[in-house]
């Protein structure tokens, strides 16, 4: 990590809807994003002062979806420079209970198969978190 940059605590969300374990939410960034137009990635976002990552993701996943989600497990942090910010990336595995959501932040949202999310064009900090996600999902010889 560069010292020189500001760096940011940041909690992103792997939802499953509780009868599906297949498919996964994932967000696209809209056009006009300076950082990472257009990119996919898990919602989420920073963690606030006095928050747990648990926490911090049952907000934002409410603020960015209108969705209650409920954390189960983690996934490995990913620790990622950008060229103007440095993050360490907190994957929550979370449930939810309905399928339904709002976009609020995102300009797409949508339930996608987790055999498939190498198809889509990742925000390079959640490359590492789809790698992991992919082979937890693979049936084990």
């Amino acid at each position: 990590m560069n010292d020189e940059i500001p760096h940011y605590q940041v909690v992103c969300a792997i939802i499953y809807h509780s009868e599906d374990r297949d498919q996964v939410l994932v967000a696209q960034r809209g056009s006009d994003d300076r950082y990472l137009a257009d990119k996919y990635e898990f919602p989420g976002g920073k963690i606030e002062s006095g928050e747990s990552p648990q926490q911090a993701i049952v907000r934002e996943i409410e603020e960015e979806l209108s969705m209650v989600v409920v954390p189960e497990s983690h996934l490995e942090p990913v620790d990622w420079d950008y060229k103007t910010f440095s993050i360490t990336l907190i994957p929550i595995i979370c449930r939810s209970e309905d399928q339904k959501f709002n976009a609020n932040e995102h300009a797409k949202v949508h339930w996608h198969s987790v055999a498939d999310l190498m198809h889509l064009d990742w925000a390079p900090a959640d490359v590492p978190i789809v790698v992991a996600l992919i082979k937890r999902s693979q049936p084990k010889i």
